[in-house]
């Protein structure tokens, strides 16, 4: 189903200049979105921990007090399940690389042409919807003491719900819907994130590596998520004596 068709997306604005806010603003005025706008971290918190939420969040990286990636920690330590977009006008590949590590789901140089935004908010919307998700295949996976529910976007291991930022459940899901297949970074990288620029292999590592912390007993010797040197990762059940 093509998401356009659902329901409006919420979306939140998070941005101090007052030109670049109200332009967005007028942009996204349409019955397709349903929009709000603040200039700084502490009142996009609390728009966030507000039911029923945001499905997108267009983040400045530069804000006053706070910045972007201050956002970013503080969504992934209150587990808020929000695609963030961020944006700047440095092209630097360290604030990038920083930005994908905390959970963003892409970052974007401005200015851009806002139909180039809204191309980028309708992809990872659309990746996020559980109509993307195979559509013959199951929406709840168990394993052992694990569960995974693709449709709730939920991770439970031993009654305990480990907390996923939206990125990391993605990066999940897809090796879980290709379990017993080893998936090349690559694969991997672009399913996620789209083909595009910006994004190195070693991303693909850290989200991985921090998804272990997480989701393991013990990250060293993962059960589930293993790296096949050379080729990839397979997510698997691999009992220890």
């Amino acid at each position: 189903m093509d998401t356009r068709s659902q329901s409006p997306t919420r979306l939140l604005i998070v941005e101090d200049d007052e030109a670049t806010s109200t332009r967005l603003l007028d942009y996204f005025s349409s019955p397709k979105y349903v929009t709000t706008t603040v200039s700084d971290v502490d009142a996009a918190l609390r728009y966030l921990l507000q039911p029923p939420g945001y499905d997108v969040v267009l983040l400045s990286v530069t804000l006053p007090g706070k910045s972007g990636f201050d956002l970013l920690d503080a969504a992934e330590q209150q587990s808020i399940e929000a695609s963030f977009l961020l944006l700047s006008d440095q092209d630097c590949l360290a604030d990038k690389l920083h930005g994908f590590d905390l959970g963003a789901d892409d970052y974007i140089v401005t200015p851009c042409a806002l139909e180039e935004l809204e191309a980028r908010i309708y992809a990872v919307r659309n990746r996020r919807s559980p109509s993307s998700s195979t559509p013959n295949g199951p929406q709840v996976y168990d394993f052992d003491d694990l569960t995974i529910n693709v449709a709730a976007h939920t991770c439970v291991r031993g009654g305990r719900r480990i907390s996923l930022t939206s990125l990391e459940f993605e990066i999940l899901s897809y090796l879980v819907e290709h379990r017993g297949d080893v998936v090349p970074r690559d694969e991997l990288r672009d399913a996620v994130w789209g083909s595009r620029n910006g994004i190195c292999l070693r991303t693909i590592d850290r989200h991985v590596a921090k998804i272990r912390e997480k989701l393991e007993y013990d990250p060293e010797r993962p059960a589930y998520l293993q790296t096949v040197y050379g080729k990839g990762y397979e997510f698997a059940c691999v009992e220890y004596a």
